[in-house]
């Protein structure tokens, strides 16, 4: 994800910006639609500042875990899955919530959702986000996050082209675990699978690494973190449920976000003469009511809608915002293919990361289950072509970096100029594109200096090797000859160790007896 994170004067500006626009599409909300609607708005807002500020992201977090075995993103969200089926599954049993009906995302086993999960998670990697992570990315202000939204949509409208083709394809009917087994089975069975993943990250975080990940400490701290962020990852899961939670009890059924953008760019393609209306997909009842009615009547659209400008406040008063549009060429391709891969993907697997995943999970659904399966083998998959857009990402390029870091004392960043929201907090690169002693300009440049960074590492540890043999003979000998002189000389024999003692480099000392 590429926000650039130096303090701007441009923050100040849009701390006013972000805020007129949230009091402008409250009120317009409610004097169109209802309180409702500005509820929901609102509750968009939040959650924007809340992606933003615990850099919440799904995307980065999978890929910590598949590249580098660090499991406190993923545990993150287990944690708030399970605070979320415990909230959830009563509500949905009874059917209803502060007395108004309630429904979860409940949608079939299907082979769409197979192939829709793991295009996504291939789209998740490229693209450089999910679907909350573009939206609230693009409102931090991601020029590149901003094309991967554009395309986002328009991937969704070409899926819309014949998405009944899909669904027609070999699939289950719809299970929800919370009907078929009741709400306090179904909770045990979710909350043990919860902790069997996370048991599993913890296996292997401590396998690789030893010891588990630590929370880094914030500059800031009170009501001053609260304003600047960044926030603990377990704030950010408990107030993602809980937001979802009012947005059950606002909207009756839980947050989603990928039907809007498919709502966008059909809108967009009727006011330019295409025939969106007779297609299939928008004549059925629900999806034809959105295209025709405002955007204003849209619950999703409005929540989107208060996610970016949610962001934009957070970023604001982080004084992070200060969008760059310098985009690598491999990153805008990486972008454009992401987005549409995204885009075609949601609408296959009846969502995405919150729609199917979070809010699917959730709801008791099974499918939600059999998109986290095949949208991380698609993440898996990313993260292996990811090195193609990026190649700072590259094997090689990261071991001279290494090489690089241990020769000069410094950091080198994969990306510089960009600002990567993952496990870690934000992290600034301040020069994008500079040359350095880690990155050259020409890719013949960059694989020399690689091979040469790997022959330098290989030359390092067989000279370790050489000198730790050294050190081993050395201390041998030495303990061979004070045998001998305390045999031949008796007390003297200590004397002469000392003295031997004399001869024994500093780096090679005597041992201990």
């Amino acid at each position: 994800m590429s926000i650039i994170a130096a303090k701007s004067n441009r923050s100040n500006l849009s701390v006013w910006v972000a805020l007129v626009l949230l009091f402008i599409g409250t009120l317009g909300a409610y004097q169109v639609v209802g309180l409702n609607q500005a509820l929901l708005f609102l509750v968009g807002g939040a959650l924007g500042m809340t992606l933003y500020h615990a850099s919440f992201g799904f995307t980065s977090s999978w890929r910590v875990f598949i590249k580098e075995q660090r499991g406190r993103g993923l545990r993150a969200q287990m944690i708030m899955l399970a605070l979320a089926v415990l909230l959830f599954f009563p509500a949905l049993g009874a059917g209803e919530l502060f007395g108004h009906p309630v429904e979860g995302f409940v949608s079939p086993l299907s082979t769409s959702v197979v192939i829709g999960a793991f295009i996504f998670g291939i789209g998740m990697q490229l693209g450089g986000g999910c679907a909350s992570g573009t939206l609230y990315t693009v409102g931090g202000g991601s020029a590149r996050m901003l094309v991967t939204l554009l395309f986002f949509c328009l991937g969704s409208l070409i899926a819309t082209t014949h998405l009944d083709w899909w669904f027609n394809l070999p699939h289950l009917a719809p299970i929800s675990i919370v009907s078929s087994l009741g709400v306090v089975p179904a909770l045990m069975v979710s909350f043990a699978l919860f902790a069997l993943i996370a048991a599993i990250t913890i296996i292997f975080e401590k396998k690789r690494h030893g010891t588990l990940e630590v929370e880094p400490k914030p500059q800031d701290i009170g009501f001053k973190r609260f304003l600047r962020g960044p926030w603990p990852l377990i704030w950010g899961g408990i107030l993602l449920t809980l937001l979802n939670f009012a947005t059950l009890s606002l909207a009756g059924r839980p947050w989603g976000v990928t039907s809007a953008l498919a709502v966008w760019a059909a809108k967009i393609a009727s006011s330019v003469g295409v025939d969106v209306a007779s297609w299939a997909y928008w004549q059925q009842p629900a999806n034809a009511k959105a295209l025709s009615e405002s955007l204003w009547f849209d619950i999703t659209s409005m929540m989107n809608f208060g996610i970016m400008l949610g962001a934009l406040l957070a970023a604001s008063l982080a004084g992070k915002f200060a969008p760059n549009f310098h985009i690598a060429k491999r990153s805008l391709i990486a972008a454009v293919i992401g987005g549409l891969l995204l885009g075609y993907g949601a609408r296959l697997a009846y969502g995405c990361n919150i729609g199917a995943y979070f809010s699917g999970i959730a709801s008791g659904s099974l499918h939600g289950w059999l998109w986290l399966i095949f949208a991380f083998i698609g993440n898996a998959l990313g993260v292996k072509l990811r090195p193609i857009f990026f190649p700072d990402e590259r094997p090689e390029a990261e071991v001279h970096a290494h090489g690089a870091h241990q020769r000069t004392g410094e950091i080198a960043h994969p990306k510089d100029g960009e600002v990567e929201h993952g496990m870690l907090g934000t992290q600034f690169h301040p020069h994008k594109g500079r040359k350095t002693q880690q990155t050259h300009s020409h890719g013949g440049q960059r694989r020399h200096a690689a091979k040469t960074g790997i022959g330098a590492l290989r030359h390092k540890e067989r000279q370790a090797e050489y000198r730790e043999g050294q050190r081993d003979d050395a201390r041998k000998i030495q303990r061979d000859g004070l045998g001998v002189m305390r045999f031949l000389h008796g007390d003297g024999g200590k004397k002469e160790s000392q003295r031997g003692n004399q001869h024994v480099y500093p780096e090679y000392p005597a041992p201990v007896r």
